[in-house]
């Protein structure tokens, strides 16, 4: 309150306050925050609403505004400490939170966490650390009063044992009205880039309906390529597993990859109809235009005197994009990047020709990635997603 009654940089720093809270959490509804002397508190007005103090609005709102109103006016390097920021948010909001955190890079934040879900959104985050806090009693006293020693202990990608300490089960998952099926982690990083790149180019042109936010409208599932026959999708097996108690209505994405799928595509195509999502290029990088290809290797390359060539689309739409850089790109010029662009698999290392650390291409492609640059035909695949979620929404 006394910022509100403060000078005009104070007073400045609020209204920017105001405004971001206004996107983040009231979706664009203008916020408007008030002193009351009477009251003893801030009253905020929402859009038409009426002005009410804060501490009459949810519990959720109430707390998402305390966790981020002193880190974003905060200009200098800060250490947060925060207990159990998931407390009275729904996994959305949570979502929204662990993003706030991670784009204030000037800060440091140390959390406590009994969720799950809360957990799972770190995938997606740079530079979190997990740990465990567990009680351990010693085994070679054995006396009525033992004091109790606490381990902290790091947790690497994919282990599972913070959420058996947590005593996860499968029930305690959050269900959306839609689920978006795809092979790994950058298809789910591509697509999550597009469809948000689609909704700001729609919300530009004035026609963008619903403002779709992953957790809460939908989520991504990551099926593992191969491991989708074991999945009611195709009923291969006697007893499948049944996707449909498992979450909501699936949208299923699969790549082209050449003619060596076709019978798995076509009895996917018969039982999903609409709801399959073949890609019109061979996999996921090859649905990027060649101007984001040609700056993420120029990144690369780190080299400003070299001269690319430009390329259509279809020159590589259905080729191997490793190879493509390699053979067609680059074609006798050496290239910088340790192992080339083509991907070594297996222990012989035999190149397949898809490229190689799809993680760290994929991470120098997003920021560089905007709808209306895209090919016709993968700008169709975003609509197709954006509809489907849309229509499991209304």
């Amino acid at each position: 309150m006394a910022m509100l009654l403060g000078d005009n940089k104070q007073r400045k720093k609020i209204a920017e306050y105001q405004e971001f809270i206004t996107k983040i959490f009231f979706e664009n509804k203008p916020v408007t925050l008030i002193p009351s002397l009477e009251e003893k508190a801030v009253i905020v007005k929402i859009g038409n609403e009426k002005e009410r103090p804060i501490f009459h609005l949810g519990d959720g709102i109430q707390s998402a505004i305390i966790m981020s109103f002193l880190p974003f006016i905060r200009e200098e390097p800060t250490f947060f400490f925060i207990e159990e920021p998931e407390i009275y948010l729904h996994p959305g909001l949570q979502r929204k939170i662990l993003d706030f955190f991670a784009a204030q890079s000037r800060h440091t934040f140390f959390l406590t966490t009994h969720s799950n879900h809360f957990l799972d959104l770190t995938i997606d985050v740079k530079d979190v650390s997990i740990f465990t806090f567990r009680k351990k009693l010693s085994q070679e006293e054995e006396t009525d009063e033992q004091t109790p020693t606490f381990v902290v202990e790091s947790v690497e990608g994919g282990n599972s044992s913070s959420l058996e300490l947590l005593g996860v089960r499968n029930s305690s998952v959050f269900l959306v009205n839609a689920t978006i099926w795809v092979e790994g982690i950058t298809d789910r990083w591509y697509l999550r880039k597009m469809l948000n790149s689609y909704m700001e180019y729609l919300k530009e042109d004035g026609s963008l309906s619903l403002s779709l936010e992953e957790d809460v409208h939908y989520s991504f599932v990551e099926y593992g390529g191969n491991n989708i026959t074991h999945w009611s999708f195709l009923d291969n097996e006697e007893h499948p597993i049944e996707i449909d108690r498992l979450c909501a209505k699936a949208l299923v994405i699969v790549d082209k990859d050449g003619d060596t799928k076709l019978a798995r595509k076509d009895k996917l195509n018969s039982l999903l109809g609409e709801r399959l999502v073949v890609l019109p290029a061979r996999e996921i990088e090859n649905l990027l235009p060649y101007n984001v290809i040609k700056e993420v290797i120029l990144e690369y390359e780190k080299n400003p005197n070299l001269q690319l060539p430009d390329k259509a689309y279809s020159s590589y739409q259905n080729n191997y994009l490793g190879t493509f850089i390699e053979e067609q790109v680059f074609k006798d010029q050496p290239c910088s990047r340790k192992g080339g662009y083509k991907d070594g698999s297996g222990s012989t290392k035999k190149r397949s020709g898809t490229i190689s650390n799809k993680p760290s291409f994929c991470n120098k492609a997003l920021p560089k990635i905007r709808y209306p640059d895209l090919p016709s035909s993968t700008q169709e695949v975003i609509q197709k997603i954006y509809k489907f979620i849309k229509d499991q929404n209304s």
